[in-house]
Order: structure tokens, then sequence, then C-alpha cells
């Protein structure tokens, strides 16, 4: 091997040695640049200051609390940057929640003109007991025929959550039909068969589309919206609450459990709260717990600027 072939071999390997050497130094740099400046796309996130205030405020109060909770509180309209989630994902009874989807079906029928607000539906008293179980509350010296127009089972829906109203009006509308509102919004974790259940993160997400009037219709979402201020069962997200504030809320209850999920309208700053509390031992302390809880998310939001 003469003089010339050794150095073009030499000159070969120093160049091999040197893009190898470029390689691992680009590469361990690169590392470091990315560990120390993340990018917006790295899944390394820094927490939110504002949504660690709301963190704290759910966390503490549930803090050693017995049941099954579940709690979404978010900031909508213009300022949508807060917001806070505790298992939004877990499946609960959804007990009378199931109704704000049963409102929604009915609007849809009406705006297709397949109902009419002014329609009669009626039904027996012993049928209905036997649907439910039981007697519903209120009808305890009622006839043996339950009969009301549609406009005022919405009503009844709405404000006392009427069992045997709910339930006549699902069966004139058909179950499926209040299934596929929930399926329409995307409540992916929502069933309208027994046992009817769903999530904090499917009543959040219901909330936002009433909201911006995406359930049915603007026209549709404003009457519901109207329909549910008018709740008189207010012992957990309005209880504590200024009486002049306007609240779309809707409960739901069952032995051992507790719900309450709406929207407050602070001025310019509303927000939407759902609680769900199952498995609790004493319905009274899981009402109480709530009502605290609105009551220090709705201070929260009041004190910023």
């Amino acid at each position: 091997m003469n003089f010339q072939t050794r150095l073009g071999i030499t000159t070969l390997v120093i160049l091999g040695f040197l893009i190898f050497a470029s390689r691992i130094f680009n590469t361990v740099f690169s590392d470091k640049q990315s560990f120390f400046n993340p990018q917006p796309n790295s899944k390394r996130t820094l927490l939110d200051p504002e949504s660690t205030g709301l963190k704290k405020i759910v966390e503490n109060k549930l803090k050693g609390q017995k049941g099954d909770y579940a709690v979404v509180v978010k900031q909508i309209g213009d300022k949508k940057e807060e917001h806070y989630s505790y298992q939004a994902d877990k499946v609960i009874p959804a007990a009378s929640l199931y109704k704000l989807f049963l409102l929604a079906a009915a609007f849809q029928e009406i705006e297709k003109g397949s109902l009419k607000e002014d329609q009669l539906i009626s039904d027996s008293k012993d049928r209905l007991t036997q649907v439910l179980g039981a007697e519903e509350f209120g009808y305890e010296n009622s006839g043996d025929t339950i009969e009301y127009p549609v406009s005022e089972i919405l009503t009844r829906i709405a404000t006392i959550s009427d069992n045997y109203a709910s339930v006549m009006l699902a069966e004139k509308i058909g179950w499926d039909k209040v299934q596929s509102q929930a399926d329409k919004i995307g409540a992916k974790n929502t069933r309208i068969k027994a046992p009817i259940s769903s999530t904090a993160g499917d009543i959040t997400l219901f909330y936002e589309k009433l909201y911006s009037g995406e359930i049915v219709s603007k026209d549709a979402s404003n009457k519901i919206i109207d329909l549910l201020s008018k709740s008189q069962l207010d012992s957990r997200i309005p209880n504590e609450l200024p009486d002049s504030l306007k609240i779309a809320h809707k409960t739901g209850e069952l032995a051992y459990l507790r719900h309450d999920a709406g929207i407050v309208f602070l001025e310019n700053k509303p927000y939407i709260i759902v609680m769900m509390a199952n498995n609790v031992p004493f319905e009274d302390d899981a009402e109480k717990l709530e009502s605290e809880l609105s009551k220090q998310i709705y201070d929260y939001f009041s004190s910023k600027n």
C-alpha cells in the first residue's frame, strides 16, 4: 500500500469520526435545550396558577369526605382561561340530570313540529307509579289521571323535577330520542337506559353547548336556560349566593346521591359548575358540602379583576 492510499484511508477515518462526534454533540445539546426550554408541543407543561387556585378550593373541600365525588368548574363567555376538573370522566348514576337531555329532545320535537306546546299528554297515576317504583311526591291527593299540556310538563321538569311529568314526556317522545340528544353533543359517557348514568364532563359539555346556543337552536337553548333559571330546588348551587344572581341549574337526587349542575351568570364572568356526589352516607351533608363549595367558587371568581 503506497503513501497516497494510506493517506486517503486515514483522511476518511478522521472525517467519519468527526461526523459521528458532531451527531453525538447535536443530540446531547438538542436534548438539553428541549429539557430546559420545553417547546409548546412538549408533554411537559407548567401548571396554570389560576387553575391551581380552583384545584386548591375543590380538593381542600373534598379532602376526607366519604363517598364518590366528581366536580367540574369552568369559566365560559369571553374569559375561558380558568377551569378545573375532579374525576370528570367518572361514570355516576345521573338521577334527574338526564332531564337536561329530555328537555333538549322535547325542544327538538317542538321545532320539527311533531310536538306542540299546547298538546295534552296524560297517563294513569297507577301506571306512572309502577314505572317509577314509588308514588311521586306531591301527588298524594291527585286523581287517577295525570294530564298536562307540554308547556307545563317542561316547566315542571325544570322547576321541581317532576318525575311523573318526565316519564310521560319521555315516553311520548321516545327514550331513544333522548339518548340521541346526548350522542349529538358528544356526551359519550351518558346512557339514557337503566341504569341511567353520566359524568361531570358530559354534563359540563351540555351546559357549554347550551350557553353557546347549540342545544337544538339558539332559541331553544335560551328557552331551556330560562326554564332552568326558575328552579325551585335551591339547596345546593344557589343556596348561599345572592338572590339576584341568575343561575340556570338542574339537581339530581336518589338515596345516597346528590347532584347539582348549572351556569352561574356572574356579571362578565359566567361559569359552569357541576357537582356530583354518589355513595354518600348522609345526603344532607352532601348538600351542605355542595352549597359551601358553590359559595367558595363564587367568591373566588367574584374577587378576581
